[in-house]
């Protein structure tokens, strides 16, 4: 995570492996308005 750059953002799913889906629900419930959203940003599930 740390050594991709801003243009890599495909790359962040990769960079989790299996824990994305569940850091990608986390994020719609604690985050939803996107306030988090510097670096390698995981985006809120719909």
């Amino acid at each position: 995570m740390n050594y991709l750059s801003d243009d890599e953002s495909e790359r962040v799913p990769e960079a989790y492996g299996e824990r994305y889906e569940r850091l990608h629900a986390l994020k719609r419930e604690w985050d939803p308005d996107n306030l988090f959203q510097t670096n390698q940003n995981i985006k809120p599930a719909n």
